[in-house]
């Protein structure tokens, strides 16, 4: 018995070195388009990219003069501007004369986001005022892959979108909140006056009612002056 229980242990030991083997040797590198690297990227509307700088894991950025700030600035496809994420290095110190310093942060592209290459250039500013712009084997951008635009319900209620540059909460809440704030109004008073117009009297209520005490504040202010 102790014997084919090895047996079997040997076998089942050499049947996973050997599926390792065919694994490994099928495994290889070849060139692909950036259209295709786009296509297949999973990453899409809603997804948080990691930018870094360097690129390479282990490395850090050398100059003399101390870094304050890492600003990168991010373009979609058509290379309109989208936003800017600026804040002091995520790694910085001092060795010497020299200051070294890696940033890393992330961009997560927005709503309904337009397939194809999103693209990130970094330029750092030092304490003395001066900047320079950052380039990985002599480009001046990351690309960024789109690969799908997202679904219905995460572009409404999820993802978020940029205006002018800022960050804004999904559509859902703004301006969505300007259409359904009113409606959701609306039916409140139906429901509490057990009529659909029972929200015009109810807002007058409430309207005679902020005027009383703005009134009534001014009054109070009136009278300690």
């Amino acid at each position: 018995m102790r014997k084919i229980l090895i047996s079997v242990l040997l076998i089942l030991a050499i049947l996973s070195f050997s599926q390792l083997a065919v694994a490994s040797s099928t495994i290889s590198t070849v060139e692909a388009t950036d259209t295709e690297i786009t296509a297949g990227s999973s990453f899409g509307a809603g997804s948080d990219y990691p930018l870094k700088t360097p690129m390479e894991s282990g490395y850090v950025h050398v100059f003399t003069t101390e870094p304050v700030r890492i600003i990168w600035t991010i373009y979609n496809p058509t290379f309109h501007y989208v936003t800017t994420l600026e804040h002091t290095p995520s790694t910085k110190y001092q060795e010497g004369t020299n200051w070294l310093f890696a940033d890393a942060t992330t961009f997560t592209l927005p709503a309904f986001a337009a397939k194809g290459d999103w693209v990130a250039s970094c330029k750092v500013s030092f304490i003395d005022g001066s900047s320079a712009n950052i380039n990985w084997d002599g480009y001046i951008y990351q690309g960024i892959p789109c690969g799908n635009s997202g679904d219905l319900f995460g572009n409404i209620f999820l993802y978020p979108w940029y205006l002018f540059g800022a960050k804004m909460p999904a559509f859902f809440w703004f301006p969505g909140i300007i259409l359904w704030l009113p409606l959701l109004w609306i039916a409140f008073c139906a429901i509490f006056s057990r009529s659909i117009g029972g929200f015009v009297d109810m807002t007058k209520q409430m309207l005679d009612a902020g005027k009383k005490q703005r009134g009534k504040i001014r009054r109070t202010r009136a009278k300690r002056s």
